[in-house]
């Protein structure tokens, strides 16, 4: 049947979970191709979305009727507790990845927070003013977003469950017309909401989908509509043209739409079905409209993608065809860099080529310095430049050389700024978990 959600396994990768309307939710091996864990509910229902946590051991799904949340443990497949307190079919659910807070949203107009580990059942209920469709947490869990029917995003302080502001998004998000609409697409109602929204790993940018070719990037601090990306140009899928070529458009409504005239027996005999006593006679001519399902951002920020009508959609960012510097000032040049290489300043002469962000330069002067400076260089690096040493570093892994030299400098900037790494999570989690991938 239907799947309607897909979760990878955050450790590994290697496996995704999945729910489906056939009263399911499987656990796949992306390796050996192999369904190795059914988990089922005690009545029949229709799952509507899956998540699974961030250990990877307990997974959870929403089901359509009744409007309950189950949990599975994933080594065994056995149910462990079943949740309820809403009143209508689940849109989304989601585990806080710092907290152990399971999060959940439905179409009865609210979402829910609740700690799953706790003896009390708290709960916390956020009120909206029409059906929540998507839920999404920032990295640092401090804040949640949430989408409604109505096209707008809320967000909510996780720490009282204060709502913190809202975001219009129904003139970024609406689309073209339908060939069936009596009325013009900015008029209509159905393409003016989010279906799904998703933020990157550093917190800072939203991304969104809906009923519309458009993909709609958002500041998720300050709260504004940043630009729209085009999913798809294709002129045979309805709610690509904003306005319709009124040639096609006659007083009994587009040309499209209109019966043909009704055929000879001759040809209803042709189109009859072997067996049959009756012709064929069902249109079976649909077009389809452009939809964006679902919209998913990498662990690395660098790349999303998007469920549409026309496929998964891919975008991506390749950063080291751009000149982006960091606080470059009259001294920081390219020959300031290689003077100081060259005096076997190695402190300065990385903090130079990070700053120019030149690629070649800075694995240049990475390569040269000696294995043994290593811990005094991470000692005395400022905490504010580390992040740019550990996306580097994460690169050398990614291309498998010197893997040994690589994971001694992670070691050793682990050693020295642990603590600063710490306080700002949030800034500092997708580096390190962009090394662990590649390690």
């Amino acid at each position: 049947s239907t799947v309607t959600g897909i979760s990878f396994l955050p450790s590994s990768g290697n496996a995704i979970v999945t729910s489906s309307l056939d009263g399911t939710v499987r656990a796949f091996d992306l390796i050996r191709y192999k369904n190795f864990r059914v988990m089922t509910s005690p009545t029949a229902v229709q799952f509507t979305c899956v998540h699974i946590t961030k250990a990877g051991d307990i997974v959870c799904a929403g089901s359509l009727d009744p409007y309950n949340i189950y949990l599975w443990t994933l080594k065994t497949g056995e149910l462990i507790d079943i949740f309820s307190g809403h009143s209508g079919p689940l849109s989304g659910v989601l585990f806080s990845e710092l907290t152990d807070q399971l999060i959940s949203s439905s179409w009865d107009k609210t979402a829910s927070v609740c700690n799953i580990y706790s003896k009390r059942e708290e709960t916390e209920v956020l009120e909206h003013a029409s059906e929540v469709l998507s839920v999404e947490v920032s990295p640092d869990c401090n804040n949640l977003y949430t989408s409604t029917l109505s096209g707008q995003i809320y967000i909510w302080l996780m720490e009282d469950s204060h709502l913190f502001g809202t975001i219009e998004c129904q003139r970024d998000i609406w689309g073209g017309r339908l060939s069936s609409e009596k009325i013009t697409a900015k008029r209509t109602a159905r393409n003016k909401h989010l279906n799904s929204i998703c933020i990157n790993p550093t917190g800072e940018y939203l991304l969104a989908c809906g009923n519309s070719k458009y993909a709609c990037l958002y500041d998720a601090k300050q709260k504004i509509f940043l630009r729209r990306l085009v999913n798809t140009n294709n002129r045979r899928l309805e709610g690509v043209l904003i306005k319709l070529n009124s040639k096609k458009i006659t007083e009994f409504g587009a040309e499209d739409e209109i019966d043909a005239e009704p055929s000879s027996s001759d040809e209803d005999e042709e189109k009859a079905l072997p067996g049959a006593k009756r012709p064929d006679t069902v249109k079976r001519t649909t077009k389809l409209a452009i939809l964006g399902k679902s919209i998913k951002i990498a662990s690395d920020g660098k790349s999303f993608a998007c469920a549409t009508t026309e496929g998964v959609l891919l975008y991506g960012i390749d950063e080291h065809k751009k000149f982006a510097p960091y606080k470059v000032t009259s001294d920081i040049t390219l020959n300031a860099a290689i003077e100081l290489h060259n005096s076997k300043k190695f402190i300065e002469a990385l903090i130079v080529a990070l700053k120019l962000n030149y690629k070649q330069l800075v694995e240049s002067i990475y390569n040269n310095i000696p294995q043994a400076e290593a811990e005094i260089i991470c000692k005395s690096f400022p905490s504010e430049m580390i992040l740019k040493l550990i996306g580097m570093l994460a690169e050398q892994l990614e291309k498998k050389e010197k893997v040994e030299a690589v994971i001694h400098w992670i070691k050793c900037i682990l050693q020295s700024h642990g603590e600063y790494l710490r306080e700002n999570l949030h800034i500092s989690l997708p580096y390190l978990r962009l090394s662990l991938i590649h390690i």
